[in-house]
């Protein structure tokens, strides 16, 4: 199958030309009159919804000077964090939530602010840890109440531990499997 006719496959309904791309990172010039979280100015991340099937809007496509994002697809980022850094998060985040929440996927109960207190009774494995994706996983079922073991290098131990993993196996290990299952 070729490349084009794979795009077709999987995508479709979007009509072409047609400009990929989804995580954003800038200032807010212009709210929607219902919009109640952000104001001009702001610095957000979020992701852009031109591929979604109820979207197929250009204005709502990445890679461009003005991007339209949706209110709940935003969030604002801290004035240390430059744009760079924060740019990567919102498919990382958005790939773990999927992941551990979403109804065709694992469906575990919702991360809560404040975090849910960790429950002995339940359990999730991250693979990968210390990845954009594993990284924000741990943190989002720690903050569900889940007890998170988790793979990483060694050198990367420490920082899955910090961001909240119970425990920490080297992916590396001959055992890393038996040495998950005893500690479950």
């Amino acid at each position: 199958m070729s490349q084009s006719s794979a795009g077709n496959a999987i995508l479709s309904y979007i009509k072409y030309p047609f400009i990929l791309g989804g995580d954003v990172a800038g200032e807010v010039v212009e709210v929607g009159p219902d919009v109640k979280t952000f104001q001009i100015r702001n610095r957000v991340i979020g992701q852009a919804a031109a591929c979604a099937p109820t979207s197929n809007n250009p204005a709502e496509r990445a890679c461009q000077h003005y991007t339209l994002i949706r209110e709940h697809l935003a969030a604002a980022i801290p004035d240390f964090m430059p744009y760079q850094e924060a740019v990567v998060l919102p498919l990382a985040l958005l790939t773990a939530a999927c992941g551990l929440f979403h109804q065709d996927f694992l469906v575990l109960d919702p991360p809560t602010v404040p975090a849910t207190p960790p429950n002995a009774n339940k359990a999730v494995i991250v693979a990968g840890g210390a990845s954009s994706v594993g990284s924000n996983a741990v943190q989002l079922a720690v903050s569900a109440g889940y007890q998170v073991y988790s793979t990483a290098s060694p050198k990367n131990f420490a920082y899955v531990e910090k961001l909240g993993a119970t425990k920490v196996f080297d992916y590396h290990s001959a055992t890393v499997v038996d040495d998950m299952v005893a500690a479950l």
